[in-house]
C-alpha cells in the first residue's frame, strides 16, 4: 500500500482513525466517550481539509450542502456524532483510490481483530460469556477472545473476510476464511454472522470460478432488489406486529429475541422525520438510567434512532448499489453488499459505511461513479 503525502492524504488519515474508532466498540477495551468523540473530530477535521482541497461542481456542492444540514439536524435530534462522521466522510470521498480504502479496511480490522484475541488470552479475561441461555436451544458456552459479544468476534470476522477478498485471487485464502469461519461458528455459536460470511465466501468464489465474463442474469440483480425490500421493510413491520401474530415469535426465536427487543425499544419511541435519541431500556423492558440492553437489530434501530429520512436514503443507496454493480458488472460487490445486509438484519451494521464493507462500496460507487477512473485491482497471487 503506497500512500502519497497530499491532500489527498488527510483522507486516508482521517478514514483510519475513524476506523479504529469504530472497531475498539466491538471489543471489551474500547476508548471512552471522550476519547471517541475527539476521535471523530479529528476524523472529520482531516475530512475538511480534503474536501476544501477537491474540486466540485455547483450540483455536487449543492448536494453535498443538503447532506451537511441533513447531517446536523439527525445529529442534534439523535444525539450521535455517527451520521455527521459518516456525512462528512462520503463528501470527502471523491478523487480517493480504493484499493488503498479496502486495504486500510482490511488491515485496521485485521490488526485489531488479532491484537484483541491475543491480548484477552494474555490477560485471561473476556475470553468466554459462560452459559448464556438462549431461547428454544438451552444453555451454551459462547467464547467472544476480548470482544464484548461473541457476536462482535464473529462480525468483525466478516468484514476481514470482505476486504480479504476483494484484495485477493488465490483459492487457499478460500479455503482458510472458510476454515476459520466454521471454527469461528463453533465457538461464537453466532449464525447471522456465520451465515453472512459464508455467503460472501461461496458468493464470490462461484463467480470468480466461472469463466464468463459477463454476466446478464437479470433475474439475480432483481432478486437481489426484492430481497432487500423485504429485509429492511419485512423486520420493521415483524417489530412493529410483533404482539399480534404468534407464528412472528418463532421467527423471533430463530432470530435470539432480537424482534422482541426491538419492539420493545420502538414501544419507548416514536418513529420521526429526523430520529430521537435511543432510550436505555432494562431486560425487563423498563426505562432505567444505565445497564441496559443492546438494541442490536440494525434496521428498526436505524429507523428509530436517524429518523424515515435517512432510513430511506439508506434503502435508495442498497437499491441503487445493486443496480449499479450488476450494471457496471461489478457482481463481487454484489454479493458483498447482500452478505451485509444480511448480517445488518441482526447487527447494529444497517447505516455505517464504517461497519459495513457493503454500504461503503455502494457509496463509493454510486455517489462518486463519475469520479471513478477505474476498478480496484484485483492482487493475483
Amino acid at each position: 500500500m503506497k500512500i502519497k503525502l497530499n491532500n489527498i492524504s488527510f483522507f486516508y488519515v482521517g478514514f483510519t482513525i475513524l476506523l479504529i474508532k469504530y472497531a475498539m466498540v466491538f471489543t471489551c477495551y474500547p476508548f471512552n466517550n471522550i476519547v471517541g468523540h475527539m476521535l471523530v473530530a479529528v476524523s472529520i477535521f482531516c475530512f475538511i481539509i480534503k474536501i476544501i482541497n477537491t474540486k466540485y461542481s455547483m450540483g455536487q456542492l449543492w448536494g453535498m450542502g443538503g447532506l451537511a444540514l441533513l447531517a446536523i439536524v439527525v445529529t442534534v435530534c439523535s444525539r450521535d456524532d455517527e451520521i455527521l462522521a459518516v456525512a462528512v466522510l462520503l463528501m470527502a470521498l471523491k478523487d480517493t483510490d480504493l484499493q488503498i480504502i479496502i486495504e486500510i479496511w482490511t488491515y485496521v480490522y485485521g490488526i485489531i481483530f488479532i491484537g484483541t484475541i491475543l491480548y484477552s488470552l494474555f490477560l485471561q479475561e473476556n475470553i468466554a460469556m459462560y452459559a448464556v441461555f438462549r431461547p428454544g436451544r438451552g444453555y451454551e458456552l459462547r467464547y467472544c477472545l476480548g470482544f464484548h459479544h461473541p457476536n462482535s468476534l464473529q462480525g468483525i470476522f466478516l468484514k476481514i473476510v470482505c476486504g480479504v477478498l476483494l484484495l485477493h485471487h488465490n483459492w487457499k485464502y478460500y479455503v482458510l476464511l472458510f476454515a476459520g469461519n466454521l471454527f469461528l461458528y463453533f465457538i461464537t455459536h453466532s449464525r447471522a454472522g456465520a451465515l453472512a460470511t459464508a455467503v460472501v465466501i461461496f458468493g464470490i468464489a462461484i463467480i470468480r470460478s466461472i469463466k464468463k465474463r459477463k454476466f446478464t442474469f437479470k433475474f439475480i440483480r432483481n432478486i437481489e432488489m426484492i430481497s432487500t425490500l423485504v429485509i429492511t421493510l419485512g423486520t420493521i413491520a415483524l417489530t412493529y406486529l410483533y404482539n399480534h401474530y404468534i407464528w412472528i415469535s418463532l421467527i423471533d426465536r430463530f432470530l435470539s429475541g432480537r424482534i422482541r427487543w426491538a419492539n420493545t425499544f420502538a414501544n419507548w419511541m416514536r418513529i420521526s422525520l429526523f430520529g430521537s435519541p435511543l432510550p436505555i431500556i432494562s431486560a425487563y423492558g423498563e426505562r432505567v438510567d444505565a445497564g441496559g440492553i443492546a438494541f442490536d437489530c440494525g434496521v428498526p434501530r436505524t429507523l428509530l434512532s436517524y429518523g424515515i429520512v435517512v432510513f430511506c436514503m439508506l434503502i435508495i443507496a442498497y437499491l441503487f448499489s445493486i443496480y449499479f454493480f450488476w450494471k457496471e458488472q461489478h457482481i463481487i460487490e454484489s454479493i458483498i453488499i447482500m452478505g451485509c445486509l444480511i448480517y445488518a438484519t441482526c447487527e447494529n451494521a444497517f447505516g455505517n459505511p464504517l461497519t459495513n464493507m457493503g454500504l461503503l462500496l455502494g457509496l463509493y460507487f454510486v455517489v462518486w461513479k463519475n469520479a471513478i477512473k477505474e476498478k480496484a485491482e484485483i492482487v493475483e497471487e
